[in-house]
């Protein structure tokens, strides 16, 4: 753990890009993520990671082909729907976080990746470049850094 002040004029927080390793890809998937995600085609740029600095509540996530063309842009539609698979007991500002809408409404809701699949490790590896991240999908990396 490290704390620094939020008004520090050197703190930069980057993403960190999550390459889901599912055991089972149920034949439903693209419909149970729908429920509360639109999915729509990604319109290529430059780069994936300035367009995607520019918008909030989505995400670009690999269609199983290479290239642009197999990307498709996830947004959130229904943040009652995903907020209803969380904890009862955990506050608003922590249901609208966008890792919890990530763990709740696609890999646990979809994937079945539970707190002890990802203590486990192997289900979800953590990566923070973009370029390293597009490079993993496509199956140029080597490695994976799993948790």
């Amino acid at each position: 753990m490290a704390l620094t002040a939020a008004d520090d004029p050197g703190l930069v927080v980057l993403p960190t890009h999550r390459l889901v390793s599912p055991r089972h890809m149920p034949p439903d998937a693209d419909q149970r993520i729908a429920r509360g995600l639109t999915c729509g085609t990604w319109a290529p740029c430059r780069s994936i990671a300035r367009w995607l600095r520019s918008r909030r509540d989505r995400a670009v996530v690999p269609d199983g082909g290479p290239g642009p063309s197999s990307l498709r842009l996830l947004t959130l539609r229904d943040r009652t729907g995903v907020e209803a698979l969380m904890p009862d007991e955990q506050s608003a500002a922590w249901k609208r976080l966008d890792v919890n809408v990530l763990q709740y409404g696609i890999l646990l809701d979809v994937f079945g990746i539970d707190d002890a699949a990802l203590a486990a490790g192997g289900a979800v590896s953590y990566i923070q470049d973009a370029a390293d991240a597009r490079n993993a999908v496509a199956g140029v990396l080597p490695t994976r850094r799993s948790c």
